[in-house]
């Protein structure tokens, strides 16, 4: 993004990587989204790196970009929110073990030493675990990033996996009336609903933006019903990836994906911010902008009784015992 054009601000959340690490705690997804609506604020006023930055967009991963979409729903502060590996359908059957393989950070030899770890909230993913089907589709993924992806796997918190499904199910992102964008992989089992149909994609590697865009309509029409009409729900499938669509081989098909969205909704210097959120709504104001989907009361799970490994109960066999979602 920054070769495109875009300043860019990447962080570590609170209690992850080189932030702070409090009481676990406080680490909430309210906590954690609070603490980018400051940072949002920060930049508007030129608090960081002292230049005013009149326009923000947010980009996500995973659980950031719940994050983001929980700051979103508040305050609807930026120009564009863009979440990448997720939807407002974590399926649970699938996400349940790997929610489950952190293990107490206090005994393990990576984050022992640390102060923080004595907190039992506090969870290290081990090393090792970072090979499971749910976050590569190998076959187009380089072991050896595979393999640094591993070495530096970090923490998550207890509060964090308590606090984070919550807004799939309330109606909470009814509340965002921004554009939006979702940018998932082909096979991402966790969040592309039974059997990965809804991320299912014709488009092959050399596709552009704008025709994997046009291949993705499935994803975008089962996720929209989520979202306020004035969000301009958009979404698009990244060919022969997994949840971790930036380190597959053709991570620069995702990276100009989201590129090619933000130009068009915001720019580089917010020159179509105005002009984009004033054509881009695509169904009137209704009732539906203020009631939950009701369709989501319930997680996904697969359809045809097989799930992704084959196991028939649909939870995949063999997984390591660790990472976080």
């Amino acid at each position: 993004m920054h070769d495109h054009g875009y300043a860019t601000l990447n962080i570590d959340r609170v209690g992850h990587g080189r932030s702070d690490h409090p009481l676990s705690a406080l680490t909430t997804t309210a906590a954690q989204a609070e603490t980018i609506h400051q940072l949002i604020d920060k930049l508007k006023q030129g608090g960081i790196g002292d230049i005013a930055f009149d326009h923000v967009t947010t980009v996500g991963h995973s659980y950031g970009s719940v994050i983001a979409w929980f700051e979103s729903s508040l305050y609807n502060d930026t120009d564009a929110v863009i979440a990448t590996g997720y939807t407002d359908r974590v399926g649970a059957i699938n996400a349940v073990p790997l929610i489950l393989t952190g293990g107490p950070a206090a005994l393990d030899p990576v984050t022992s030493a640390e102060p923080w770890a004595l907190d039992p909230g506090y969870l290290q993913v081990r090393q090792g675990s970072r090979t499971i089907p749910a976050l590569y589709h190998e076959e187009n993924a380089d072991p050896a990033v595979i393999e640094k992806d591993n070495e530096l796997a970090n923490t998550v918190t207890v509060p964090e996996l308590a606090t984070f499904p919550e807004p799939e199910y309330d109606g909470m992102h009814k509340n965002i009336t921004i554009p939006t964008f979702t940018v998932n992989g082909e096979y991402d089992f966790l969040v592309c609903g039974a059997n990965q149909q809804e991320c299912a994609t014709e488009a092959g590697q050399d596709a552009s933006p704008e025709e994997l865009e046009a291949a993705s309509t499935g994803l975008r029409d089962w996720e929209a019903p989520a979202h306020n009409s004035a969000a301009c729900f958009r979404a698009a499938a990244i060919p022969d990836a997994g949840h971790d669509i930036n380190l597959h081989r053709n991570a620069q098909q995702a990276f100009a994906q989201i590129a090619y969205f933000a130009d068009e909704a915001s720019g580089v210097h917010g020159e179509n911010v105005e002009s984009y959120q004033a054509g881009c709504r695509t169904a009137e104001p209704g009732v539906s902008d203020l009631l939950p989907d009701t369709t989501r009361l319930v997680p996904p799970v697969p359809v045809d009784g097989v799930g992704p490994l084959g196991d028939p109960m649909g939870v995949p066999i063999g997984w390591p015992t660790a990472r976080q979602a």
